[in-house]
């Protein structure tokens, strides 16, 4: 089995907060337990996910709608159930290595925080008016 793993990276190499406004991701390739390959990807402002998801066109081609999970530092409950209705499930940690945290994830050791005690309440916790 095949699965995709994105990972918010702002800065191109540490996991990042707000997956709303991130327009870098890694996105790791998992065959098995084993990481075949590790690609950068750099989004538009407009395919980025705050903008794709109070956009009213749906937008099934969207690059990370493709991946199975997504790691992140920070996003609302809004954003975790808005990409559920594309497949893709999406957890907050606090490890800020990519690369340890997806092996902590293929062994069962990552840890996640609850998205409910880290935003403000509202439709995706970015505090805008939507």
């Amino acid at each position: 089995m095949i699965n995709l793993i994105a990972i918010t990276c702002h800065n191109k190499k540490d996991i990042s907060g707000h997956a709303g406004d991130c327009r870098n991701y890694l996105i790791y390739k998992i065959i098995g337990n084993i990481i075949v390959a590790k690609d950068l990807i750099e989004l538009s402002v407009e395919e980025a996910l705050h903008n794709t998801f109070h956009n009213p066109v749906e937008n099934p081609s969207h690059p990370l709608f493709k991946v199975n999970i997504l790691l992140t530092g920070g996003i609302g409950i809004g954003g975790i159930n808005r990409l559920k209705h594309y497949k893709v499930d999406a957890f907050i940690v606090a490890e800020t290595n990519p690369d340890v945290a997806v092996k902590k994830l293929l062994n069962g050791t990552l840890i996640y925080l609850d998205p409910n005690s880290l935003q403000p309440a509202g439709n995706c916790g970015c505090g805008g008016a939507h």
